[in-house]
């Protein structure tokens, strides 16, 4: 992860992340997206499990809970990502914090359509 992220959230307990989207088609309005993580994230290269992780948009004004059975999968810590939630990346920030994608309905409830459809993940990103 970056460093600015690891000296700002490793180890310091529950943390939110924000995240603008912009689009460059000059179609699509911008989003303003997030996860809370319950737990601290670290650098073991692993999963951590927390039942009170979630997703939301502030731009929909919802929020995406863990589908069921998906608590142990809630965060990724990667020393070569950014704040990723999910076991599928469902919410993914790149390194440098200056990009990602998202991957909503592995780990993370879809608020419209189904796991990899279009519609979930654009309803989210």
């Amino acid at each position: 992860m970056s460093p600015a992220f690891q000296a700002a959230c490793y180890g310091k307990g529950p943390t939110v992340t924000v995240m603008k989207i912009a689009r460059t088609d000059g179609t699509t309005p911008e989003k303003l997206v997030g996860g809370y993580a319950g737990v601290s994230w670290a650098s073991n290269g692993g999963r951590t499990s927390s039942p009170t992780n979630f997703l939301f948009s502030l731009t929909n004004a919802f929020q995406h809970s863990m589908t069921f059975g998906s608590e142990n999968k809630a965060q990724i810590h990667r020393n070569d990502y950014g704040p990723t939630f999910g076991g599928g990346l469902d919410f993914y920030v790149q390194n440098d914090l200056n990009g990602g994608y998202c991957n909503l309905g592995f780990s993370y409830e879809c608020q419209v359509g189904e796991h990899e459809s279009e519609e979930c993940r654009n309803d989210f990103c």
